[in-house]
């Protein structure tokens, strides 16, 4: 993962901010998980995340504004792109994750999630237009091999 974060680093979109955002949202989310997991005998998944998503809102709402000094309010159609991503990944992506910890492995979970920074540089790379460069191609790569190999069923 730290190789395909870092490694856009030199190009005209890198940001040591963006690297640092990346790195602290793979352990919020993999904290969540396990959060997730281990609440799962007390909780349902629906309440685990209306409480996570209250909690969330209630620490990214301040932080984005002591970060950025303001927050845009979208127009037009961006209320609907805004809807789409906090119902859509927001809740209901939450929630299928939530209530499938209860019947999948953990690794299952938390391999998704080592997944993520290879999803987003691709999403980057075909909505965004930004250049991905060959060491992170190569990482990603080795990422998606590697929990390949991992997922493999073992041979006795």
């Amino acid at each position: 993962m730290l190789v395909v974060v870092a490694s856009s680093s030199g190009s005209p979109e890198w940001h040591l901010r963006g690297d640092l955002v990346a790195f602290a949202a793979v352990g919020c989310f993999s904290l969540y998980l396990a959060m997730a997991r281990h609440t799962a005998v007390e909780l349902n998944a629906a309440h685990y995340t209306a409480a996570t998503a209250v909690w969330g809102a209630l620490v990214a709402v301040p932080l984005a504004f002591a970060v950025e000094g303001q927050v845009t309010v979208p127009a037009g159609s961006g209320w609907g792109w805004l809807a789409f991503l906090v119902i859509g990944a927001g809740v209901v992506g939450h929630q299928a994750m939530n209530w499938s910890l209860r019947h999948i492995p953990f690794w299952v979970g938390s391999s998704v999630i080592l997944l993520l920074p290879v999803g987003a540089a691709l999403m980057a790379w075909m909505v965004l237009d930004e250049a991905l460069t060959r060491y992170q191609v190569l990482a990603m790569a080795g990422v998606v091999l590697a929990l390949g190999a991992m997922a493999r069923p073992r041979v006795r």
